[in-house]
């Protein structure tokens, strides 16, 4: 319990009610708990928990393999030798303006999530 992140600790979604369609784990020294689930490759978990969420897995291939995409070897290659910043404008539109609108929502959204934990602690 000392790994996790702070806001871990005041999650208002970690209950038995989820509030989403899939939960997503990542599994950490599985080797312990239950070595026969050990495989050195990690352990993560999907969980379905409505019927939008069934609909989801199966958009994202959770039931089968993905199909490769034709230009991913492009991708990869323009990553190698342009880096990450030219990927975000290439592939994903990703420019200036959204990159800074992006940068604002996250650092609010973290000191949000800061004051909320410190408001339920003073409580």
């Amino acid at each position: 319990m000392l790994r996790l992140r702070p806001s871990c600790y005041c999650c208002p979604y970690a209950r038995a009610e989820r509030a989403g369609d899939l939960t997503l784990a990542d599994f950490r020294e599985t080797e312990k708990i239950r070595p026969v689930l050990d495989d050195d490759k990690g352990l993560s978990s999907v969980a379905i928990i409505s019927p939008r969420g069934a609909a989801t897995a199966v958009r994202l291939h959770l039931h089968r393999p993905a199909a490769e995409p034709p230009e991913r070897a492009g991708f990869w290659r323009d990553y190698q030798s342009r880096g990450y910043r030219y990927i975000l404008r290439r592939y994903a539109d990703y420019s200036f303006a959204v990159m800074l609108k992006d940068l604002v929502k996250r650092l609010t959204g973290r000191a949000q999530r800061q004051n909320a934990c410190k408001k339920g602690d003073a409580e």
